[in-house]
């Protein structure tokens, strides 16, 4: 039965760990170019974009939804505002 089930990776991206503590290079299938950008993790438990050799503003809360920003990104396609974490500016 485990012969019938054949697992499929639906991604666009895959992730790899990329230099010292969480930073992970992602590449998108179809690109000529290996990899698009990179994502990093904030203490706060957020993730972070550095596309092109810049750090963009705003976080996501997972790091699938930040690799699916960065291929939207590379792609030309507008990037989903639902995946950004609101940030509350009250005190």
């Amino acid at each position: 039965m485990a012969d019938s089930l054949k697992f499929r990776d639906t991604r666009s991206y895959s992730i790899w760990k990329a230099g010292k503590g969480d930073g992970f290079s992602v590449a998108a299938r179809g690109f000529e170019r290996p990899v698009i950008g990179y994502i990093f993790s904030n203490d706060n438990g957020t993730w972070s974009l550095d596309y092109k050799g810049q750090k963009l503003p705003g976080t996501y809360n997972t790091i699938d939804q930040a690799a699916t920003a960065i291929v939207a990104l590379a792609s030309g396609r507008p990037v989903a505002q639902a995946q950004r974490q609101k940030r509350s500016t009250k005190k």
